[in-house]
């Protein structure tokens, strides 16, 4: 019999969720030039220079991690830790670039993103996580 959900997973599934539906919305902005490709930059880091498509493939990605979240899948666990990790890992740089021109509502919202994302990651490395998600 499988334990019950660490109560913590709905949320981080919940995170996915939001960040998905940012993306197809602005994603759809975008793709009818309402909007410039630069309002995706929080969460693409530089990849929505690649076009309308990459809002969407990475909303997909974020939805697939959250419902294999909440189903309980084996593999979602280190599914969520690399899409946190490399959301965290995007932030450096903007990070790095803001402390020398002492931008310092940059380096607060990078330094959130990084946090969050370093918050996950030792959630989702906990003992009971880590056997929850185990089969």
């Amino acid at each position: 019999m499988r334990s019950s959900r660490p109560a913590v997973i709905w949320v981080i599934a919940s995170l996915c969720w939001l960040s998905a539906t940012f993306l197809v919305i602005t994603g759809l902005l975008t793709t009818f030039a309402i909007v410039p490709l630069r309002s995706g930059a929080f969460l693409l880091e530089g990849l929505e220079l690649m076009g309308p498509v990459i809002f969407f493939l990475a909303a997909a990605a974020s939805t697939a991690v959250g419902v294999a979240l909440m189903l309980s899948w084996p593999g979602a666990r280190r599914l969520a830790i690399l899409l946190f990790a490399l959301f965290g890992l995007a932030a450096i740089p903007s990070i790095s670039s803001a402390i020398g021109e002492f931008r310092w509502f940059v380096i607060a919202s990078e330094g959130v993103k990084l946090l969050s994302s370093v918050l996950v990651i030792f959630y989702l490395m906990q003992p009971e996580v880590v056997t929850y998600f185990q089969r």
